[in-house]
């Protein structure tokens, strides 16, 4: 579900709550206790005409340690593949690193535009997770880095919670200035 906002005050909120249904895939694959492979699909196929955001499909390897020697925390996870859509393209730059493009498959404008071609190119994240509610990470994809951390609470309750939070350190494949650093902040709540 998509539209989870409806006012003037934000972006996205042209639509009323609940619109923007869609769905998706996952197919993932253990490959001994630490590592595994996995293929998906996010927003593959659009319940509505409201809010398509677009579609992204990955492909992903994942591998952790655990860096006590009882497999207690912390643990250190490294994800790495490819992916497409918004993993891939940058409205606003020519990702060099894009590959196996198929152009012009939705002829879309404004923020919607990202998603016109359809591109691989790299993406991966770097984990460390210090205790079941904490952990910190590094995350590349479009030409864009993110250094960040998260923090889950209210596990146990019906609604649990994730805050995130972090700063974008590298666009389009380079470093930016400390005046030039942009911060984010997302909360996650799960039904």
């Amino acid at each position: 579900m998509r539209s989870v906002y409806q006012g003037l005050y934000a972006s996205g909120g042209a639509t009323p709550f609940g619109e923007g249904l869609s769905s998706g895939f996952r197919i993932a694959n253990s490959i001994g206790d630490s590592s595994g492979i996995s293929f998906g699909g996010e927003q593959i196929l659009q319940w509505d005409k409201f809010t398509d955001t677009g579609r992204n499909f990955y492909l992903m390897a994942s591998k952790g340690w655990w860096l006590d020697n009882e497999k207690n925390y912390p643990l250190f996870i490294a994800n790495g593949g490819f992916g497409t859509g918004r993993f891939a393209n940058n409205r606003t730059w020519d990702n060099p690193f894009r590959f196996a493009c198929l152009n012009d498959i939705q002829n879309r404008s404004n923020s919607y535009e990202i998603d016109n071609d359809l591109c691989w190119s790299p993406i991966g994240t770097t984990s460390l997770i210090f205790n079941k509610n904490f952990g910190t990470f590094l995350e590349y994809h479009a030409g864009n880095a993110f250094l960040g951390t998260s923090f889950a609470f209210f596990n146990n309750s019906l609604v649990p919670t994730t805050l995130t939070w972090g700063i974008r350190v590298a666009s389009h494949n380079e470093l930016k200035d400390s005046d030039e650093l942009t911060w984010f902040f997302r909360t996650s709540f799960a039904f």
